[in-house]
């Protein structure tokens, strides 16, 4: 794969737009070729914020899909995540679990729903639950595409003008392809403490 890098090209569509002073939609899509590639990626959300209201709440849904290769042709068709990047919590990295873990942004169909409540000045409070299905399971090797359930709990505390602490809890429930995959279907669990400081 290393030979064909330089023969990857990717084009990116992205649109982004405030219907009123509570509901924005937004969306991306983006396609690979070149050489043995042919990938796409695309995602659609919407979003209601309510920022005059106590804890100035926000519900997300959000669709991704991301194609995966066929193991049965000659081609490339899982989409190459390239460089991460991060603008929220469940863009990038679809899942605290299977996000960081298992997938790298490629051979995925998830929904998402996301609500966000300021606790105060400095603690937002995240919740997420995601389902999470696999866009060609021959890719992984299984029969089937449901992957499993994922719930996210994220605490994150601006301490001060410098230093931040976030943490995170979450829990995997396996469906059909997760213990396929891995060979058991015990609930995973992740746990994370995530400590900066600006200088």
């Amino acid at each position: 794969i290393d030979d064909y890098a330089e023969k990857l090209r990717t084009y990116d569509l992205r649109a982004e737009g405030q219907v009123n002073d509570y509901f924005e939609l937004a969306g991306e899509y983006a396609w690979q070729d070149g050489g043995p590639f042919e990938g796409e990626g695309w995602w659609a959300q919407a979003k209601l914020s309510f920022e005059e209201a106590k804890f100035s709440p926000s519900v997300r849904y959000r669709y991704a899909a991301l194609s995966g290769d066929d193991p049965d042709t000659a081609e490339l068709e899982g989409f190459e995540p390239l460089t991460y990047g991060f603008s929220d919590y469940e863009t990038w990295y679809q899942g605290e679990i299977a996000g960081n873990w298992i997938f790298a942004n490629t051979n995925l169909r998830t929904h998402l729903l996301m609500a966000t409540v300021d606790f105060s000045d400095s603690v937002t409070l995240t919740a997420a639950l995601l389902n999470i299905q696999i866009d060609e399971p021959g890719a992984i090797g299984t029969t089937s595409d449901d992957f499993g359930n994922e719930l996210d709990l994220i605490v994150d505390w601006q301490v001060s003008e410098r230093f931040a602490v976030s943490g995170a809890l979450a829990f995997l429930s396996p469906d059909r392809a997760a213990e396929e995959f891995t060979g058991g279907d015990n609930t995973w669990t992740h746990a994370m403490l995530y400590m900066s400081y600006n200088f």
